[in-house]
């Protein structure tokens, strides 16, 4: 926990191999996209995990019921071709300079902002209230890029781009 927490924290990492080769990594980013059972979640964590911030640093979704396909689909390889095939190109573009905030989404953001501290004053999800604004920022970073946006030398988070995330965010 401690490891995770210091990469969300984007705390310069170092640790020394096996061959006493030292590895460092200044600007550490970690993304982590994985999925469990509720009752699995329960079971392998601990109420100061989610009281005390470090479940917080994570966006959840709970589904609202088992899988029901009886006999799933498989996938079209020639559609997985297609997407790794552009997903590879958008890895290749140019990003330009990221500048923050458009004017109309920095009034948006404090609308939200003010309103989630006042919404939220329950000592038992002070954690995810506290890093919610960081989790909702990056997912409209990640709206920015997927509107190609980054591909211009400038550019900004739109008032779209953050409408969006904040929903997703306010399912936390």
């Amino acid at each position: 926990k401690t490891t995770f927490t210091d990469l969300w924290d984007c705390e310069p990492q170092s640790r020394k191999r096996a061959g006493m080769e030292t590895i460092k990594v200044d600007e550490p980013y970690v993304g982590i996209h994985s999925a469990c059972s509720l009752p699995y979640l329960e079971k392998y964590t601990k109420p100061v995990d989610w009281n005390g911030g470090f479940l917080g640093r994570f966006l959840l979704f709970y589904g609202r019921s088992e899988r029901i396909e009886p006999d799933p689909q498989p996938y079209h390889p020639e559609v997985l071709h297609e997407l790794t095939e552009r997903l590879k190109k958008r890895k290749q573009k140019a990003t330009g300079s990221y500048k923050g905030l458009d004017t109309e989404a920095k009034r948006y953001w404090t609308f939200w902002y003010n309103e989630l501290q006042e919404k939220c004053q329950s000592s038992k999800i002070a954690g995810t209230r506290t890093r919610l604004p960081a989790i909702v920022r990056k997912i409209a970073l990640y709206f920015a890029f997927d509107n190609r946006r980054a591909e211009r030398s400038t550019f900004y988070i739109s008032e779209d781009d953050l409408r969006f995330a904040t929903k997703i965010g306010d399912m936390h």
